[in-house]
């Protein structure tokens, strides 16, 4: 984001980063450096020497054919030999993660949210309706991380253990309290940094390493038969302090295509992968895709830290933020028609509106925002602190836009999702 941003780093309760062979950090004071794009910064995940203000390649003007869901062809792609270490399925000790389910009496409404508080050992539903919170999962140092809906039954989530055999993707139905790993889901992971269900769930995206890898390792199986639909090698890992960059997956709406988000040898890379792995437009320098609507609508966050927007796979991306303010997280409204950001510098919430091209900031030494529908967000409290960092206060509130007033809530959330 060129020289605009400083070098700081950040703590955010939570962040995960346990490559080997770096020791296990305390999850409550592992160090999370902003994402950035552009800029050189520091953290645990790997040092990014990264030109100043290096604009991203050309993008193509036009895209490659897209295949539908049901032209899914299994490639057979062989994954990098793993090492003996990796086949560890015991411990010496008993297991340090022992997930227990919690069957619900009653399903989640709409509006619901599910979310991991900061020491990431449980899993909560919040009944917004009723203020009541109710734990589904938990599990001492299982390390819960990204949970979602897939619908009504269904949560999805990723362990982050310290111990290999014990990391994955995993979904809970809540009727029935039973977890269950997907077929295809890896055992092997060294790290596994995100993990994506397609959303018809026919096909599992995960992004990892594998051992000592210098590249993240993206493979996409079948959960049907287990099969590897493709693997693919991206970006680069550095063992070594260095700068935190978002590793995301999203799939489309229609899941013909997958967006990929990682760190690469000199800056973040955003890839639009087809069904078979293969680019549908060369990668960008950029961070933080996210699709909007269709499947072939989508924004990120460019090399120069502008906010870019792609209507069409064939299309430019054209500019509709060129801030002098660092935003991140940035989360859409439920009618796709707002993004709510979060400025990690005046430590505000930012709200873009599509429509009036306008933008509105809302409260100070706030973060964190999620929607709870078009109107209202939940903001949580942060805090500057000895780190030279950002720490949660533990404080939350619901924010309605309309009016600008804010209401304390009763969930604590690191990281939630929204049943819709």
């Amino acid at each position: 984001m060129g020289d605009r941003n400083s070098d700081r780093v950040w703590d955010k309760p939570g962040s995960r980063v346990h490559l080997p062979p770096l020791p296990r950090p305390s999850r409550a004071t592992l160090l999370r450096a902003i994402p950035s794009v552009g800029v050189v910064s520091l953290s645990l995940v790997g040092l990014l020497a990264v030109p100043a203000g290096s604009p991203p390649p050309r993008p193509a003007v036009a895209a490659a054919p897209i295949e539908t869901p049901s032209a899914l062809t299994v490639v057979e792609t062989p994954s990098p030999e793993p090492s003996p270490s990796e086949f560890v399925t015991e411990d010496p000790d008993p297991p340090h993660c022992r997930q227990r389910a919690h069957a619900v009496s009653r399903l989640p409404a709409t509006g619901s949210v599910v979310y991991t508080d900061s020491q990431q050992d449980l899993v909560s539903l919040f009944d917004r309706a009723t203020g009541k919170r109710t734990i589904v999962l938990d599990g001492g140092a299982c390390g819960f991380v990204h949970p979602r809906f897939i619908d009504a039954h269904t949560i999805a989530y990723e362990n982050s253990s310290a111990y290999i055999a014990e990391n994955g993707f995993f979904l809970l139905n809540l009727t029935s309290g039973k977890i269950e790993r997907p077929r295809g889901s890896g055992r092997h992971w060294a790290w596994l940094a995100a993990t994506a269900l397609r959303p018809d769930g026919s096909a599992l995206a995960e992004l990892g390493t594998l051992d000592e890898a210098k590249a993240f390792l993206l493979r996409v199986t079948s959960t049907r038969t287990g099969r590897v639909v493709y693997t693919r090698s991206l970006g680069y890992v550095c063992y070594c302090d260095g700068g935190w960059t978002p590793q995301e997956l999203r799939w489309s709406p229609d899941g013909s295509l997958l967006l990929v988000s990682l760190p690469g040898t000199a800056y973040n890379e955003v890839f639009l992968l087809n069904p078979k792995g293969q680019n549908v437009r060369p990668p960008v320098a950029g961070a933080y895709p996210r699709w909007i609507g269709s499947s072939r609508t989508f924004f990120y966050e460019d090399g120069k830290g502008d906010w870019v927007r792609v209507d069409s796979l064939g299309a430019r991306p054209t500019v509709f933020i060129r801030p002098n303010l660092f935003l991140g997280d940035p989360v859409l409204s439920p009618d796709q028609s707002r993004i709510a950001f979060w400025d990690m510098d005046k430590l505000n919430i930012v709200v873009y509106d599509f429509q009036t091209r306008s933008m509105r900031r809302f409260g100070r030494n706030r973060g964190n925002p999620l929607w709870l529908d078009d109107d209202t967000l939940v903001i949580t409290g942060v805090k500057t602190c000895d780190c030279e960092g950002l720490d949660y206060t533990g404080l939350n509130w619901a924010l309605t836009l309309s009016t600008g007033k804010t209401q304390r809530i009763a969930v604590n959330p690191l990281e939630a999702d929204v049943l819709r």
